[in-house]
């Protein structure tokens, strides 16, 4: 038997009575240990190492990277099925056979006292590729350009499960960590040399001689006076890669703000010199005495074998996409406490077990968040859900994508001027519009939108993170005007309402998932947040919880606008932007050609510029991306110049910026364009009556 002691003084020994129908049973003397605090993860990171690409029915290997966070007498479950043991810090897991290529891989470990210490809607950085016709013979084709020490790199190819043992490194039997069908990857010791050395294969293990690949073996090295600094002193923090062949990218955190502040800012993302013995020098102040944390970290590139695993977005999967093992219900709104009570009355009955139970005032409603425990699918009991009285609606966890796609090369900055917000600035910025960015987290202290973000919240529960595509996205709505690379914002004066409803791939990858779940809390959030606009540069399936969402806050007098999605003219519609109300935008570029990645469809209203797009990325950085995440920023900018000079309904909105667009392709609505290219000088013009030059 074990027992928990919460908020005790220090002391070695606690007595015990156990009694039953009131009636002493036992006495005991017990000895008290201190357990380390329980907190739940929210991302596999620091805990465990899984590959990057995985498939759906094959086994892969995970690595326990702190097993003292995740003892053995606990179980890990990975999309919905429980792993095994294997080894002294590592499982094993049969993926299911169902599992949908793109869907999130969700990944949690509760120990035996119950207390859920990981719990990952999806895992960071791995991709769930369609199923190929398995090669039995092993092959390597790529590895990572870099490994750091006491780290590990990833090897990609094919690799059945008993040629996983036989990678090497030099010649010598490499040390796997984690595998599966596609990627492994091997331990790089603190033993091993800086610089270059090669992968390969060992013949008895079916691998071909030509099957070579190098990579290079670099050093992080950071100091810092720690003393001087929890003595309240300034000092400088020095940093290097040591055998590094080019200059690579560091990424500064400072956890304690209060306690010291980093020269440029709390997060920053600095290139380090390939030099070691010509490090990079910020100065750290102390704003009072005592303990900090600064995380350096190394984001380098992303694992090449993820390159190979490109996929449509979860809007056009031949099956929704959507999260194992889980199922939404929404009930009429009560108190919070009845609410919990008819959740758990609803769990108990159906085999479920309560998640979350969430207050939604935005429908009067309560969206609630089950696991299910008796292993039915998830559509299936949303639809037995349906029938109980008190459940309104009821629904898989459906994902969603952020509508990130890759860019090119830098073109020059055209976009406000293409679509008339230049001209525009002269008698509108957008001034005190507030417009909701529903997306991934943002950079709050980058200093083209620290005074922009007048609020921002987290309804994901995984913690606020400056992420590249919600910054992205702000900067291309209302950047201040600055010295950096990154133009104005198309509405520099709008106050931007950050609701993170989505989770980043990467710190540095323009990608993210949303939940159904997370948007419908984003949507309700913002709607509690008095603001005008919002931005949902996602998409995906046809979901009824986010269409009741859209419906409620337009009928408040939010206007809604939603990418159109990167899946090409073979796409399927992307959601919300296909939805009622909602301005669906697409993408061209500087020449007014439709983004060749663009979905179409009827339901597109508008297009605006999203081919090559400069905008402000996490760390102070001016950042490109493409796709129409970013022409939606436009549209969402140009929406708040004009709410500062009217009190248009959405309605209205979507009626004048149709009617003032300029005409792309045949005239009239076409599902290339919908009405043309966004021309907001003219559309203020026409809403105001104030008079500018418009081009």
């Amino acid at each position: 038997m074990r027992i928990a002691l919460y908020e005790t003084k220090e002391f070695a020994q606690a007595h015990v009575t156990f009694r039953q129908q009131d009636k002493k049973v036992s006495e005991e003397s017990v000895m008290v240990s201190r357990l380390p605090p329980v907190t739940t993860a929210a991302s596999p990171n620091g805990l465990a190492q899984i590959p990057s690409v995985v498939t759906p029915g094959e086994s892969i290997e995970i690595a326990i990277l702190d097993p003292s966070h995740t003892p053995n007498d606990g179980h890990w479950t990975v999309a919905g099925v429980e792993a095994a043991q294997d080894g002294a810090n590592g499982i094993r897991v049969t993926l299911p056979k169902d599992l949908a290529p793109g869907a999130p891989l969700s990944v949690s470990y509760v120990d035996a006292w119950g207390e859920r210490l990981l719990d990952a809607l999806s895992a960071d950085d791995v991709v769930v590729h369609e199923p190929t016709q398995s090669d039995a013979e092993p092959r390597i084709t790529a590895c990572s350009q870099y490994g750091f020490r006491g780290d590990s790199l990833c090897v990609c190819g094919n690799f059945p499960e008993a040629s996983r043992k036989g990678l090497m490194i030099d010649g010598r039997p490499a040390e796997v960590s984690s595998a599966s069908q596609h990627v492994v990857n091997v331990r790089v010791t603190d033993a091993i040399a800086l610089g270059a050395h090669s992968i390969s294969g060992d013949a008895s293990s079916g691998f071909r001689p030509t099957d070579i690949a190098s990579t290079n073996v670099v050093a992080l090295r950071a100091s810092i006076d720690a003393n001087a600094l929890m003595r309240g002193q300034s000092t400088m923090l020095r940093l290097a890669i040591e055998a590094a062949t080019q200059p690579m990218p560091i990424a500064i955190i400072n956890r304690t703000p209060h306690i010291v502040s980093i020269q440029g800012g709390n997060y920053r993302q600095v290139d380090a010199p390939a030099d070691v013995n010509n490090p990079l020098e910020l100065r750290v102040d102390a704003r009072s005495p005592g303990n900090f944390l600064i995380d350096t970290k190394t984001p380098g590139r992303p694992c090449p074998c993820m390159e190979t695993a490109d996929r449509l977005s979860t809007a056009s999967q031949s099956t929704p996409v959507f999260v194992p093992a889980r199922v939404l219900a929404t009930i009429a709104a009560g108190t919070p406490a009845a609410a919990m009570t008819a959740a758990q009355a609803i769990a108990v009955a159906n085999g479920l077990a309560v998640v979350d139970v969430t207050p939604l005032p935005l429908t009067n409603e309560a969206l609630i968040t089950f696991a299910i425990l008796d292993g039915i699918g998830a559509i299936a009991k949303a639809a037995a859900l349906a029938g109980l009285p008190n459940v309104t609606l009821s629904q898989p966890d459906f994902v969603y994508d952020t509508t990130q796609a890759p860019s090119s090369s830098p073109s020059l900055a055209y976009g406000s001027a293409m679509i008339g917000a230049d001209a525009a600035h002269t008698i509108a910025r957008g001034d005190g519009v507030r417009i909701a960015v529903i997306d991934a987290g943002i950079d709050t202290g980058h200093v083209r939108l620290k005074n922009r973000v007048v609020d921002y919240s987290d309804v994901t529960g995984t913690g606020w993170t400056p992420d590249a595509h919600g910054t992205l996205v702000a900067g291309v709505i209302a950047a201040d005007a600055g010295d950096g690379e990154a133009p104005t914002g198309v509405a520099p004066g709008a106050n931007i309402v950050a609701i993170k409803s989505c989770v980043a791939d990467s710190p540095t990858l323009a990608a993210a998932h949303c939940w159904s779940s997370t948007l419908a809390r984003g949507i309700d959030a913002a709607s509690r947040k008095n603001v005008r606009v919002m931005n949902l540069s996602v998409g995906g399936p046809n979901d009824r919880l986010l269409a009741k969402m859209v419906a409620a806050a337009t009928a408040h007098g939010i206007t809604l606008v939603s990418a159109a999605g990167n899946d090409g003219p073979s796409g399927k519609p992307s959601y919300p932007a296909a939805m009622d109300h909602v301005l669906a935008v697409t993408a061209v570029d500087a020449t007014g050609q439709l983004y060749p990645r663009a979905t179409q469809g009827s339901f597109i209203a508008l297009a605006a510029p999203g081919v090559d797009i400069l905008s402000t990325g996490p760390g102070g950085r001016a950042q490109l991306f493409s796709g129409t995440s970013a022409a939606t920023a436009f549209a969402s900018g140009a929406v708040a110049l004009l709410l500062q000079r009217s009190n248009l309904s959405p309605a209205e909105l979507r009626n004048l910026l149709t009617s003032t667009a300029k005409h792309l392709g045949r005239p009239g609505p076409d599902p290339q364009f919908g009405a043309g290219l966004i021309d907001v000088c003219h559309a203020i013009v026409k809403a105001s009556g104030q008079q500018t030059r418009c081009p």
